[in-house]
């Protein structure tokens, strides 16, 4: 079907494609693409007329079956396609919401009761990281020495504090 091929003059058109990609030049990958997506769709159609054809279950399904692998393999060349001729633009976040559900964020100084004209739009800020006042104590018998919160987590045994709640005896319950 396609005579003999010379694999001297193959090895130098495969250069000149490489080289033309190096070069930013996509046309031969885009034709080729194009190409191929056509074949896979004529290939998809006469498998389907074939199948449309059978009298039996068995080759109707291999049929079939072969229509559908043809379709898929033309809709990824497709899709190759697109990315190659329209490539991916890349998106740099601060912040990333992901929850299972609804959810809500508010960034703005308008959430933290600092309302202005110029935080009217919801905007995304940087976030303050919150962990360190988790782990600090402000009730006034963990205060230490210069009146200042500590630390919850030192990994450090410390002595028990003692508390003044009066412990009484539950009175009897009475059911009808």
């Amino acid at each position: 079907m396609f005579g003999e091929l010379d694999a001297q003059q193959l090895l130098d058109d495969i250069q000149a494609s490489i080289e033309l990609v190096q070069n930013g030049n996509m046309k031969d990958l885009e034709a080729m693409l194009v190409g191929q997506a056509k074949a896979l769709q004529t290939m998809f159609v006469s498998m389907a007329n074939r199948a449309n054809n059978q009298q039996y279950l068995k080759q109707f399904t291999t049929y079939m079956n072969l229509a559908l692998k043809a379709q898929t393999q033309s809709r990824a060349t497709i899709q190759a396609l697109v990315e190659l001729k329209y490539p991916r633009q890349v998106i740099v976040t601060q912040q990333a919401n992901i929850a299972n559900g609804h959810q809500q964020v508010n960034n703005s100084a308008a959430a933290s009761g600092q309302f202005s004209e110029q935080y009217a739009y919801m905007h995304a800020g940087k976030n303050q990281s919150e962990t360190n006042k988790v782990l600090e104590s402000n009730h006034d018998n963990t205060k230490d020495t210069k009146n200042q919160p500590q630390r919850l987590d030192s990994r450090t045994t410390k002595t028990a504090i003692s508390s003044h709640t009066p412990l009484e005896t539950v009175a009897a319950v009475n059911r009808g």
